[in-house]
């Protein structure tokens, strides 16, 4: 066993350990296939909450990072995935499924997946949080429940941000529209680009900025960070749901936190420790008084 795992790592060396980050719900078990492909073992979710994908024809390949720009994307006519049922709070929502994929950093940044945190911060949300009349965005949104949340809430308008173009017109938009059509698009790598574009679109900033599972490698940790800051309005609120350490990649909250502009006050809102996941917060961003 000893000598065939060597062999198969041998051979695989061109798999980073940072395309296969960051776990999902509460069963993260590497699954090594005959093929020699690392994949995870999501297990059975009691929540559903990573749901296991239906078998599809692949998407065209993604642009990677060096050629990618932030841009608008429009929903694609006549996208209709098949849909799954999300309870959040005694609320039931349809998100979409979609094939698994290797997160591969500048290509593919994990959007087909329903990852834990966007649970939490979607309960969370449902929980405390009231967004009526205001605007929202969601960075690094993959299938959107905390937008799909947002919108049946009553926000004025929800922007959707993912890195892949193909993630936003093949998963995410077909569930948006089963709870009407105010909603936007946009795809990219964050920074000032894609800044640049919202602010232009949304002047004063976004009452609510949200975003999950998205501080797992450090660079965009630090990217995060930095597009929050020049996006969130001055009365705005920013909640991020996140691990508190994702291991073998540097992120987490810590280098988050670190990249934050000191004018923006954090406090962790909520915690889980459950045993079953790594440890789990959701952070809060304001402005502080001037």
């Amino acid at each position: 066993v000893i000598a065939l795992a060597a062999s198969v790592f041998a051979s695989e060396v061109s798999y980073p350990l940072v395309r296969l980050w960051p776990p999902t719900c509460a069963v993260g078990i590497w699954r090594l296939t005959m093929a020699h492909d690392f994949k995870f073992d999501f297990g059975d979710d009691a929540a559903r909450g990573a749901a296991e994908a239906l078998p599809s024809a692949p998407s065209a390949p993604d642009a990677p990072r060096a050629g990618a720009v932030a841009r608008v994307v429009e929903a694609r006519e006549g996208c209709r995935p098949a849909l799954e049922s999300v309870v959040v709070e005694g609320e039931t929502f349809q998100v979409s499924r979609a094939p698994q994929r290797l997160v591969e950093a500048g290509v593919y940044e994990g959007g087909n997946e329903l990852w834990e945190c966007s649970l939490d911060l979607a309960r969370y949300l449902a929980r405390t949080c009231g967004v009526r009349g205001r605007t929202v965005v969601e960075l690094g949104c993959g299938r959107g429940l905390p937008s799909l949340w947002a919108l049946r809430a009553g926000a004025r308008v929800v922007a959707c941000h993912d890195y892949n173009d193909t993630v936003l017109q093949e998963v995410t938009a077909p569930a948006l529209k089963n709870e009407g059509n105010n909603f936007r698009l946009y795809a990219g790598p964050w920074g000032p680009a894609l800044t640049t574009l919202l602010r232009r679109d949304f002047v004063d900033g976004f009452d609510v900025v949200l975003s999950a599972e998205t501080t797992y490698r450090d660079d965009i940790a630090r990217d995060l960070a930095t597009t929050i800051a020049d996006t969130l309005a001055k009365d705005g609120t920013a909640l991020v749901a996140t691990k508190r350490y994702y291991f073998g990649t540097g992120g987490g909250v810590r280098p988050f936190l670190r990249a934050l502009p000191p004018a923006l006050h954090a406090d962790v809102v909520w915690s889980s420790e459950d045993g079953a996941s790594n440890i789990r917060d959701i952070l809060q961003l304001q402005w502080r008084p001037d």
